[in-house]
């Protein structure tokens, strides 16, 4: 784990590169990142056999601020960043939840919580879930 003053180094080097870019968004130790305006919902009811490439399917879906998604108790979706995240080969990075979302019982990171050394600058994936029990409303670049 880093500093904010060593994340703020890296930032400076441009070994990552966040946009945008805020200067709110560090804190101690860490980078405030936001929800995009894109989800995937996973369709249908299929028997998911990764050994013979059956997946289920997505329906994408566009979340605005006047049309917020409904995570309901116990719904698994995709998400995206807001921010495009860059890292060069000297540094790598873990997305992880926040403790005002995870009280709700939303989960960001199922296991795929490390980004790779090396990446373009993309948008990066949420792999979201309502642990809990109530419908949770996502707004686009709500701090995630």
């Amino acid at each position: 784990m880093l500093s904010n003053t060593s994340i703020q180094k890296y930032l400076d080097s441009g070994d990552i590169t966040i946009s945008p870019w805020e200067e709110d968004m560090m804190d101690a130790a860490r980078i405030t990142l936001h929800l995009g305006e894109n989800i995937l919902i996973p369709q249908g009811d299929v028997v998911v056999d990764v050994r013979n490439n059956v997946l289920p399917q997505y329906q994408e879906a566009h979340i605005d601020s006047e049309a917020p998604f409904a995570l309901k108790s116990n719904m698994f979706i995709l998400g995206e960043t807001f921010e495009d995240i860059g890292l060069s080969e000297r540094v790598g990075m873990l997305i992880d939840g926040r403790s005002t979302l995870a009280r709700l019982g939303i989960s960001i990171a199922q296991t795929a919580m490390i980004i790779d050394t090396g990446q373009q600058p993309k948008k990066m994936t949420f792999e979201i879930r309502n642990g809990g029990p109530h419908t949770v409303l996502l707004y686009p670049k709500m701090k995630f």
